[in-house]
């Protein structure tokens, strides 16, 4: 159940990801589409629409995660 919450978390944070290619490609600003939905992102737990329950999990994961894609092959 764990992994599925997991899971399903990393799907919510990617939303806002296509979120912010969705914006990108609108009004095509100079600032990565990534960045775009982590502002959104970060608006949206400011104004409590996301509770940080929601992603709190997967966003964990995600970082402990990150350390391998900076460790040289």
């Amino acid at each position: 159940m764990n992994i599925i919450t997991i899971i399903l978390q990393i799907i919510f944070i990617h939303v806002f990801l296509f979120l912010g290619i969705a914006i990108k490609q609108f009004l095509d600003i100079p600032i990565p589409a990534s960045m775009i939905g982590l502002v959104i992102l970060l608006i949206c737990l400011f104004l409590r629409i996301v509770k940080l329950e929601w992603i709190e999990k997967g966003g964990n994961w995600l970082l402990a995660e990150l350390l391998l894609f900076f460790i040289p092959s």
